[in-house]
């Protein structure tokens, strides 16, 4: 295995595997989609139940409890590092910057009525123009960023009108 590998587990859990800390893993029995681990000292019966190769993602039991978690390989953590990893926005009365850039454009107006995929913007990372499209329907309350302004992840772009 080369490079660092991090499981998500719910809850905000992380584990982190790498060359060091995978040769403290120790197989001791492996029958089909059932191990058992030992892992500095402490013994894990494994039973993987399913795999998601497009999202990563596992379902397993661990000593009886089912767990689901999500690998990340180098390359994955290096995309989150950089902050371009994309976050699924429940807030429908605002938009945040999905990752650092430049502001190219900006579509609409305070007042206009946008539907869901409607292009709200242009965003330039990384020398690659990424339109932000609205994600639900509204009305456009005001622009808190200004065309030509330099913008971090996180940052709010604008506001809706509630209801």
């Amino acid at each position: 295995m080369s490079g660092d590998y991090k499981f998500e587990f719910p809850r905000e859990k992380e584990l982190l595997l790498n060359e060091e800390s995978l040769s403290a893993l120790e197989v001791l029995e492996k029958s089909g989609d059932k191990w058992i681990v030992k892992i500095s000292n402490t013994i894990y019966q494994i039973v993987f139940e399913d795999f998601d190769p497009e999202s990563k993602s596992y379902k397993l039991s661990i000593n009886g409890e089912r767990v689901s978690l999500k690998l990340k390989d180098s390359l994955d953590i290096l995309v989150e590092k950089m902050g371009l990893t994309k976050h699924i926005e429940d807030n429908q009365s605002e938009i945040l910057a999905p990752m650092p850039g430049l502001v190219v454009s900006l579509n609409v107006n305070p007042g206009d009525t946008v539907e869901t995929g409607s292009s709200l913007m242009t965003l330039e990372a990384m020398k690659m123009e990424n339109v932000i499209k609205s994600k639900h329907p509204g009305k456009v309350k005001q622009w808190h960023v200004e065309q030509g302004q330099k913008v971090e992840k996180g940052q709010l772009l604008i506001s809706f009108l509630e209801g």
